[in-house]
């Protein structure tokens, strides 16, 4: 969180999102698109706190996010564009906005330009609410397809909105995910195959965990099936010994 007096949170003056992929996929018990765009009109108050009231007299920059769910349900940025300041109060909504952003907008601010870095949580969670809420799966004509309500039904009550945002800031802060142990899992049996020591590889590419850290998440993969309980690694050098141990024991019978 930036250093900002407490108890700073940044106002929206509209969220709107966009399905951009047919592909349905869980989300905390919600189905959505597993590709969207969520656009933020956020006020432009410069990190300082302000009433809700006051909120109409500043002016709005805009971020426009394209997130992906993953197969295991996590939210994940994948694209950011922002636009610098306005007081225009027209709001175009979904595809639309990427050729319709104002023409008045003003130079970018350091506040807004490490806005998405400091409120990266708080954005993911306002943007899988706007699509949960709003967007409804179906098929037609053997098609997905993705309905959005031109109206004020939302399908979220304000006990479940509140409640969706939880779990997804639980996931965004979790440190070992299922996301992230396949990677690692994934990492690691590829140093198997090649004949190397899979800790001491993923350490290179985690430079930042310590090696027993990186050996928990390798124990976590196998208690949660990303890999088998006895690795091929250990398998091969289990039978190595086996060969040398026989080898032994032709040797002293001779």
């Amino acid at each position: 969180m930036p250093n900002y007096r407490e108890p700073y949170v940044p106002h929206f003056r509209l969220v709107s999102s966009w399905a951009i992929s047919g592909e349905p996929v869980e989300c905390f018990g919600y189905t959505i698109p597993s590709e969207f765009i969520c656009n933020f009109f956020v006020v432009s108050d410069n990190g300082k706190v302000i009433p809700k009231s006051l909120t109409e007299n500043y002016p709005v920059f805009i971020v426009s996010m394209i997130i992906k769910v993953s197969k295991y349900g996590t939210p994940e940025l994948v694209s950011v564009e922002l636009k610098g300041e306005t007081y225009s109060k027209q709001f175009p909504v979904g595809l639309d906005l990427r050729e319709t952003f104002f023409k008045d907008a003003q130079t970018l601010t350091p506040f807004q330009l490490n806005f998405v870095a400091n409120f990266r949580t708080v954005l993911i969670q306002n943007a899988v609410e706007s699509i949960a809420s709003r967007w409804t799966y179906s098929i037609k004509d053997n098609k997905p397809t993705w309905s959005y309500p031109f109206n004020t039904q939302e399908r979220l009550s304000e006990a479940e909105k509140a409640q969706l945002k939880r779990k997804v800031e639980k996931r965004m802060r979790a440190k070992i995910t299922p996301d992230h142990l396949e990677k690692v899992a994934e990492k690691y049996l590829a140093y198997v195959e090649a004949g190397l020591n899979p800790i001491s590889e993923l350490a290179k590419d985690f430079p930042e965990s310590e090696t027993r850290t990186i050996q928990r998440w390798a124990t976590e993969c196998r208690k949660n099936g990303f890999l088998p309980k006895t690795t091929q690694g250990k398998i091969s050098r289990v039978t190595k010994r086996k060969e040398k141990n026989a080898n032994t024991k032709k040797a002293k019978s001779r």
